[in-house]
Formats: C-alpha cells, structure tokens, sequence
C-alpha cells in the first residue's frame, strides 16, 4: 500500500498539501489532505495535537472524481503509516548490509521507527539517545524487550551515532539537533520531527536528499506563520544553496530504481496524500469484511 502510494505520485496521480496547523494555546488542531487521483480516492485528517503530536483524530474519505463522502473514520493509525514509511525508505535507501541503528529521541514514534528499520534490515544494535537518562533507559531496554535486539542507552548524541550505518530522528527541537560531524560516511539518515532538527551542513554535505512529498516541505513554514519553527530546507531553497529541484522524492527513486553509495538524508513527510491512502485500505478492508455502519447523510 505505501509503496503503491509513492508510484502513484511518481506517476502524477497525487496532490500533496501541507498542513494547516490552528493554534489555539495549550494544544492545536492540526489538519492534512491530499489525494491520490489514479486511485480514485482524496480526504483528510483532523486531530488535536500538541505540537507535531497526533495520537488521536478521524479522517474524512472522499471519491475524488464524484466527490462522494465514502467513510467517516477514527484514525489512531498514524504511528503506524509513519513506521511504514521509514520501513520502506530503510529498504530503498540504506546499505543492504547495515546493521547498526542510531535512535535519536525517544517519543510517541521511535520504538515503532526501530521495529520498521529491523524488518527490512538485520539489525544487531541499538544505540538510543533522548535528553532525558531516564527515559532513554527505559526506551534500550524496551527495544531489547520487545524487539529481541541488543540496545543500549548513550550519554551523547555523537556517542549513539558513532560508527552507525542507519541514523534516525525523531525530535521537537525547534533548532538543529543533528550535523554532518555527527554521522559517519554513507550513512542514511532519516527524520520525522520538526522541519528544523537536521542541520543546513547534514543536507549540504549528503550525496543525496530525498523526501515523501516536496509540496508538503516547501509550504512547512506556512504552518507556523508566527515563525515559532522554521524549515532547514526552505531556507537552503531561499538562499539557492539547495534548490527544491536538486531533492528528489522517494516514489521517483523507486520507480526510477536510483542507487546511492554514499550519504542519504531523507525526511518523512507523506502526511495527508499518506493518511488518505492508508484510510482507503482501511475503507476497502472494512467494506471486504462487512465492519462499519452504513449512514446516509439527508
């Protein structure tokens, strides 16, 4: 299904939007759309969020060539879509014997990034960085516990990427938590926290800069329009020292089956076209299944 998704907009059979971000103080309501034209289906996700946190919300599907409502549906799925996503650009874009994984952030999404990375790779160690010692203990020891892979817990951020071949974060920094000094040559290197947690230098110095969706990127600063966050890469397109036409997307190296040796920095960011996707396959299961009530809407 995720790599359906990403062929079709590789086709030009997808809108990407980015997200509308309503802050109201304590929390917000976030909301993402897309649509995915080839398969005939267009939506969106709401939820109340802090931050870039959304564990709950529904999602609203429509046939995007009548415009018909088909499903109203809750949506707790989105660590789960996000892990998918990070499995199959693992599979795409890191060495094919990479073994060591740096986990940078220990929140709602991380232990979910590590099981995606280790069904597509041998994963043999974990090393976990978070600011909190406590909490970084606790995730090493449930990502030996629940996933049989051997983790420990890093007093530094250099010290867990030292010498790994896969680098994820996953943060709400609103500045630069990662830099090209921190990683070693040829890594890959994915993030889905803030826009802003990898470093002008990590982009600059990559062999390679992939995204889900460059629509979605370029229009990140309009979320925050108090400028409370900013993006990396938009700032790289402002300043012309890396234009949106030098990042690729993640369904163009699948479907153009592009091979990179060197260093890759991916950012996850299919939120909207991605949810709407999953939510179709749900729709689809749910109808093959007989689950859900039919509700006519006079």
């Amino acid at each position: 299904m995720t790599e359906d998704a990403l062929r079709e907009q590789a086709a030009g059979m997808v809108v990407a939007q980015a997200p509308t971000h309503l802050d109201v103080g304590a929390g917000a309501l976030r909301v993402v759309s897309g649509a995915l034209t080839g398969s005939g289906r267009m939506g969106l996700r709401a939820s109340g969020a802090q931050a870039l946190a959304s564990d709950n919300g529904a999602a609203l599907l429509f046939d995007s060539g009548t415009g018909a409502l088909l499903s109203v549906l809750a949506y707790p799925f989105a660590r789960l879509r996000t892990g998918a996503m990070f499995g199959l650009a693992t599979d795409v874009l890191s060495a094919p014997d990479a073994r060591r994984l740096a986990m940078v952030g220990t929140g709602r999404n991380a232990l979910g990034l590590v099981q995606a990375a280790s069904l597509v790779r041998e994963i043999e160690h974990v090393r976990v960085y978070g600011r909190d010692e406590e909490r970084r203990a606790r995730f090493a020891a449930a990502v030996t516990e629940e996933l049989g892979i051997a983790a420990e817990a890093s007093d530094s951020l250099q010290g867990a990427t030292r010498d790994a071949e896969i680098v994820f974060v996953s943060t709400n920094s609103k500045r630069p938590v990662l830099h090209h000094g921190d990683i070693t040559r040829g890594a890959f290197v994915a993030g889905m926290g803030t826009p802003c947690e990898f470093g002008e230098d990590l982009y600059l110095a990559a062999d390679q800069v992939v995204v889900t969706a460059v629509e979605h990127e370029r229009h990140f600063t309009d979320v925050w329009r108090d400028g409370s966050m900013h993006s990396t890469l938009v700032d790289l397109d402002r300043t012309g020292k890396l234009p949106w036409s030098s990042v690729l997307e993640l369904g163009t190296v699948i479907t153009d089956k592009r091979h990179c040796e060197g260093t890759t920095v991916f950012r996850e960011s299919s939120g909207g076209y991605g949810d709407i996707a999953f939510a179709a396959w749900v729709y689809t299961r749910a109808r093959e299944t007989g689950r859900g009530t039919e509700v006519a809407f006079t």
